[in-house]
């Protein structure tokens, strides 16, 4: 445990602390199989799983028993390595055990196939066009009017939900080809209503990793309402310290944190109190939470994106200040697909005014209704028969992807 968390904190915090006069770089992926490690050890030392010694027989096909190449799969498995997410060893071990075992299924390959290519059109015509309009915000951010800062914090916390999950439809995708399935890792964030929700729904893998490693072993909820309450907010603070060097994701932890334990408050008061609201109040107060809920994630994580504590507030001081409804030219422009562009061209709408300005509303239009859409792309996937038009859809969609692909595209989570 000292030397995976040591190996970890080394390769995020030195360069931070300036134990390094040079650039360190970090290995790939050393966040998400670091955690994997971190899981394997413990169930082993609890006896969840029991280790195979090198030359001794096979105790059979069962999922408590690890051999050393057993272990090398389950944390070098390719399509999780990356991103996530992150699995336990016993969710692995008896679909690796069966993979000899089954025959190839067309229907199987072709709807891992159409996620992996909804997955990459989220991150590659979506995220990766948004990207560009949140940097040049960034980048101008003493210019930018009220609308501008605006649409850099919403169009930020979209472009880091279609990036994340995007490659973990991607990586789902790749594994329903060959025959596994990988645990969902985000539901709808947004839609949440809560803090909690949100936390239900988002990176769901790391959710229930910190609370059967670090929120459970702490005592969880069994010591009283003062040592529940400080125990989510040590796993926040920590999930920050995971995520990167910086007083920026501390206060990215204690927002969340600090939300958390007012939400386990007021329900921790409301346990012997009235009955709840029923038909339109319930509706309209289940709105209310959601639209409050995605505002304030969305303000916590500009914390996440800025560089300082100070960037970030200034940006959330615009955001939150008089409405002014002007955006910057250059910020649309930003956030342009060619291929939107050339369409606007055959159409002859280039001349106009605001054509400059379609393609970034577009873009942002299409991201939030697959934030906010009744399913996931992975439902989408299970459940749409395969048939000649969704051939059809995959190829155009897929071939639009790689021509894409020609740019510079880097997965937002990678430095986290």
């Amino acid at each position: 445990m000292i030397l995976n968390i040591g190996f970890l904190a080394f390769f995020k915090y030195a360069g931070y602390l300036s134990f390094s006069s040079g650039s360190i770089a970090m290995p790939l992926a050393v966040s998400f199989y670091t955690f994997q490690q971190i899981s394997f050890l413990i169930d082993v030392y609890r006896g969840e799983i029991r280790m195979e010694m090198p030359g001794a027989a096979r105790s059979g096909m069962s999922d408590q028993a690890a051999s050393f190449s057993d272990y090398l799969l389950y944390i070098t498995y390719f399509p999780k390595l990356l991103e996530g997410p992150i699995v336990r060893f016993h969710e692995m071990k008896s679909q690796f055990d069966r993979m000899g075992e089954t025959r190839f299924d067309g229907e199987r390959f072709l709807r891992g196939l159409f996620l992996f290519t909804l997955g990459l059109a989220k991150k590659v015509l979506l995220a990766d066009t948004i990207a560009g309009a949140v940097d040049y915000g960034f980048s101008v951010l003493p210019r930018v009017t009220w609308l501008d800062a605006v649409v850099v914090m919403f169009g930020y916390t979209l472009q880091l939900y279609l990036d994340f999950s995007g490659y973990c439809d991607m990586g789902a995708g790749v594994s329903h080809m060959i025959g596994i399935e990988l645990p969902e890792n985000f539901h709808l964030p947004y839609k949440a209503r809560g803090i909690a929700e949100f936390w239900d729904r988002w990176h769901m893998t790391l959710s229930r990793f910190f609370t059967k490693y670090l929120y459970i072993p702490l005592g969880g909820n069994r010591r009283g309402r003062v040592r529940t309450y400080l125990n989510i907010m040590i796993v926040f603070l920590i999930s920050g310290i995971w995520h990167g060097a910086g007083w920026t994701f501390l206060v990215w932890g204690f927002m969340h944190g600090a939300l958390s334990v007012v939400q386990r408050a007021l329900a921790d008061s409301r346990k012997a109190g009235t009955k709840s609201a029923q038909g339109v109040m319930r509706r309209l107060w289940d709105l209310i939470c959601t639209v409050f809920t995605f505002v304030y994630v969305s303000a916590a994580w500009m914390f996440f994106r800025a560089d300082s504590v100070k960037q970030a507030l200034e940006l959330l001081k615009i955001a939150f200040s008089k409405p002014w409804l002007r955006c910057s030219i250059r910020l649309a422009k930003s956030a342009q697909l060619d291929e939107v562009w050339y369409a606007l061209k055959v159409l002859h709408l280039d001349s106009w005014k605001y054509s400059g300005y379609i393609c970034m509303w577009l873009v942002l239009a299409v991201s939030a209704v697959i934030a906010f859409a009744p399913y996931t792309f992975r439902e989408i996937s299970e459940k749409h028969k395969i048939r000649g038009l969704t051939y059809f859809f995959i190829a155009i969609l897929f071939a639009w992807c790689v021509i894409s692909l020609g740019g510079v595209s880097t997965f937002l989570y990678f430095k986290f």
